[in-house]
C-alpha cells in the first residue's frame, strides 16, 4: 500500500497575514505576490503601533500607504 502524502501550503512558523490591516497574505488570497516581510519582532511591531502585530509581513496596498519618511 502507497504512503499518502499531504500537500500543505504555508508555514507553520509565518503568520501569514497583514500587520497593518489584518488581511490575509497566504496563497490564493490575491495579496501574496506583492506581500512584503516585516523583520521586525512583534514586540517592535507594537511598539510601532501595529494593529495586528503577530502579521509577519505588510501587502502591498498598507506598503503605500505607510511610509518610514
Amino acid at each position: 500500500m502507497a504512503k499518502k502524502t499531504t500537500i500543505t501550503f504555508g508555514t507553520p512558523w509565518l503568520n501569514e497575514f497583514c500587520c497593518v490591516c489584518g488581511r490575509s497574505v497566504r496563497p490564493g488570497s490575491g495579496l501574496f505576490a506583492n506581500r512584503i516581510p516585516d523583520g521586525n519582532s512583534i514586540i517592535v511591531r507594537a511598539e510601532m503601533g501595529r494593529p495586528y502585530p503577530e502579521g509577519d509581513f505588510v501587502c502591498a496596498e498598507c506598503d503605500g500607504v505607510t511610509s518610514d519618511d
